[in-house]
């Protein structure tokens, strides 16, 4: 039985299509094992994005936190300063006020004793 051409044009895509299906099934274990490294990289690098966002956003916590707690010593400085004044100008206006009521019918304002 001799091949005719139209007998050669089905044929051969059939021989092209079984050396590609042969040549998958001989390369099988080498296509998975690249592929499992494609994904292994892939997940380690998924996952160092991961922990590095993670670490970006506690770092910007702690700053955060720690800018917090300067202005709440900065307010509470200024607000003892601020009652610091106060009470010490309380204080002179008190002295004051008492040295004048000491001194109302003395007619001086100090007294200098020697013995």
């Amino acid at each position: 039985m001799p091949l005719r051409p139209i007998d050669m044009q089905v044929i051969l895509p059939r021989v092209q299509s079984f050396n590609h299906a042969k040549e998958t099934i001989v390369h099988k274990e080498a296509n998975t094992m690249h592929q499992q490294q494609l994904t292994n990289t892939e997940q380690a690098e998924r996952k160092l994005k991961q922990v590095n966002q993670n670490k970006q956003k506690e770092e910007e916590k702690i700053k955060k936190e720690e800018s917090r707690q300067r202005e709440k010593y900065n307010k509470r400085k200024a607000r003892s300063k601020d009652d610091e004044d106060k009470d010490k100008d309380e204080d002179e206006s008190k002295d004051e006020k008492e040295l004048k009521d000491q001194n109302k019918g003395l007619g001086y304002h100090r007294f200098d004793m020697k013995v």
